[in-house]
């Protein structure tokens, strides 16, 4: 490794060497040697040429020779042909070699990492904790009496990951760094009347206590809908009991009996009141965590009928990328987030729409045009299940993306960053209801392949006895691996599958993990409708 490292970061400091001389040389100004620079990462002739040409006239303004200035411009221009790019290689190699170190051997405190750098884009925080999950993390909820600040490392021994409370839409980052302080100096919170004494002051106002409540954060302290009903209260009685400390007034048995919560008493019990009030429903408490999260945590509400749902998909959400541009998939979700209106190039008034749809692994945005979108319009309602047939097309509301200038250095890897991340659209063509009989007999074209280890041949038989028991149309391609290659087994239409949930289920517990998988064959639109849309 020291080897490497000598040669990456003597190459770098080549790279500034470089500069210098363009400097020093050519009197170049600061602007002048990026462009030079920038020259040099692109290996662009014809600007390189222009480069010699304005070196070797400003070295000879400064009394170098025209010889000694195009010997040196040459050495840059051989430079240039390697050494900026191995630098750069060797650099992000580097990185890149540490990065998955840390994600293999400390995967809590990596990811816990990589969520608190992510925290301020809800798409990227939402992926990353489904990379999470998919790793056998868990992100906890939000906890007064646990969270930290920033995304934290819980119980490590089951893989916790707790929610940062300065990452609470509407909380606000000062403020929970207090809250933080107070509860590691004096212990956890008691009460909501509790907190609000401890932490007081303007920031902890009702709008962030709220977030906190609906957020799940304060469910240790009482169900959420009984906090709510409480809070301006406890605002209230916090507030009076400082007022009463400043003047030097006291109650008779002291401030902490006041707002604290004896074992087995409710807040309401607390402040006197004798009315019911219901438990917020289940539903109710999920959309609370997608709107101040951005995802759901404890839960998903599609997670019920996502047996149901698989059955009617080829393809999903997190599955979409650049790479299927062009392709037909048939994706299904939950509408998030619908925006409805007349174009203003329209000649006939009709309505199109951008759906922002939801699975369990992630969000992607649909384009229903004018056409598709009378066909469906019943459907298009917020939380509707639907499912959706249609084109992938990259680029952000089904527009091609438009090339972004060559950079290099931070600006490029920020650049490069954005565009892996940049969601990729799908065109509808077809909208159905979860229920639609058309999906009924609807059948995914694929084929399943199983990987057959080393030493589990004897486990042929049972696994014979679970393809006769999903029999289907989908083929079976069985990979065999040997000391030293891999086989394919193609079986007969007599062993074709019914790909679903139960048949996973079944060959993973018998051959193990990642056994399975089910490979889709999709079909590419045709090129003048792909070009059309652009």
């Amino acid at each position: 490794m020291e080897p490497i490292l000598a040669e990456t970061f003597g190459t770098m400091i080549y790279q500034d060497q470089v500069m210098q001389i363009a400097s020093a040389v050519a009197g170049y100004s600061l602007g002048e040697a990026d462009v030079l620079r920038a020259a040099m990462g692109k290996k662009d002739k014809v600007k390189m040429a222009h480069q010699r040409e304005k070196f070797v006239t400003g070295a000879a303004a400064r009394g170098v020779e025209a010889g000694t200035a195009g010997a040196l411009f040459d050495l840059i221009d051989h430079f240039a042909g390697y050494g900026f790019n191995k630098a750069h290689a060797m650099c992000y190699g580097l990185i890149g070699y540490q990065t998955a170190y840390l994600k293999a051997n400390h995967p809590l405190e990596f990811m816990a990492a990589l969520l608190n750098s992510r925290a301020g884009d809800f798409d990227k925080l939402k992926q990353t904790i489904l990379d999470a999950h998919a790793r056998g993390l868990t992100v906890m909820l939000p906890d007064v009496n646990r969270s930290e600040a920033g995304f934290a490392v819980g119980d490590a021994a089951k893989g916790e990951i707790l929610y940062g409370l300065a990452h609470i839409k509407g909380a606000g980052e000062r403020v929970m760094e207090q809250l933080v302080e107070e509860r590691k100096s004096n212990g956890p919170y008691a009460s909501l009347a509790d907190l609000c004494l401890r932490v007081g002051g303007r920031d902890l106002n009702r709008r962030v206590l709220e977030a906190l409540v609906r957020s799940g954060a304060c469910d240790r302290l009482g169900e959420r809908g009984m906090l709510l009903a409480t809070l301006d209260r406890a605002l209230d009685r916090a507030a009076q009991i400082r007022r009463e400390r400043e003047v030097g007034q006291g109650s008779l048995f002291g401030d902490s009996a006041e707002v604290a919560t004896p074992a087995g008493v409710t807040a309401v019990d607390e402040f006197g009141t004798t009315a019911e009030i219901a438990p917020v429903a289940a539903d109710e408490r999920l959309r609370w965590e997608r709107d101040y999260l951005g995802m759901y945590l404890s839960d998903h509400p599609l997670r019920r009928i996502s047996d149901r749902l698989s059955e009617r998909i080829d393809t999903g959400i997190g599955e979409l990328g650049p790479h299927l541009d062009g392709m037909y998939v048939q994706i299904g979700g939950a509408i998030r987030d619908l925006r409805a209106f007349i174009p203003r190039r329209s000649t006939t008034g009709q309505r199109m729409a951008f759906v922002t749809l939801e699975d369990l692994s992630g969000t992607c945005e649909v384009v229903v045009f004018a056409r598709t979108f009378e066909e469906c319009a019943d459907l298009l309602r917020p939380d509707q299940v639907i499912v959706v047939r249609g084109r992938v097309q990259a680029g952000r509301n089904g527009r091609a993306a438009a090339p972004a200038p060559v950079q290099n250095g931070p600006a490029a890897a920020e650049e490069d960053e954005r565009a892996d991340s940049e969601q990729v659209s799908v065109i509808a063509e077809q909208v159905y209801g979860l229920e639609d009989v058309r999906l009924a007999a609807w059948r995914r074209n694929s084929r399943v392949r199983l990987r057959l280890a080393a030493g589990q041949e004897h486990l042929l038989p049972p696994l014979r006895s679970i393809l006769s028991r999903h029999h289907g149309d989908a083929p079976v391609i069985i990979q065999v691996q040997g000391s030293r290659s891999v086989d394919e087994i193609v079986l007969g239409a007599e062993w074709s599958v019914e790909p679903g949930p139960a048949l996973e289920r079944a060959v993973e517990s018998l051959l193990g993990d990642s056994a399975y998988r089910v490979e889709v064959e999709r079909q590419r639109a045709p090129e003048r409708e792909t070009a059309r849309r652009r």
